[in-house]
């Protein structure tokens, strides 16, 4: 596995502490989170890309699933910090097995 200097590394993979996401990544996301909805949406909500906020440390992972929440455009989060029941990581090829 080849390893990239920092300077070779994009804002988002600097900022979110893993690689930049690829066409396959996106097709399995998409497709795990539709099942899921579909399966599962009168009982849980399946935010994706949420930025997760423990310790003072920031996690986003791929896919979170949440007991159903209420969508409400008046106001939002940037940072969450209720745990989720289950965080989804979908690893890439460039994402090594362990975590910063």
């Amino acid at each position: 596995m080849e390893l990239l200097e920092a300077t070779q590394l994009s804002e988002y993979e600097i900022e979110r502490g893993k690689p930049m996401p690829s066409k396959n990544h996106g097709l399995v996301q998409g497709n795990m989170t539709g099942e899921l909805y579909v399966s599962y949406r009168k009982t849980h909500s399946f935010p994706t890309e949420l930025t997760l906020l423990f310790d003072e440390k920031e996690y986003v992972p791929d896919i979170c699933i949440y007991p159903k929440m209420q969508y409400d455009s008046k106001t939002d989060e940037i940072r969450v910090t209720e745990p989720p029941l289950t965080a989804v990581e979908i690893l890439s090829p460039r994402q090594g097995s362990e975590t910063s």
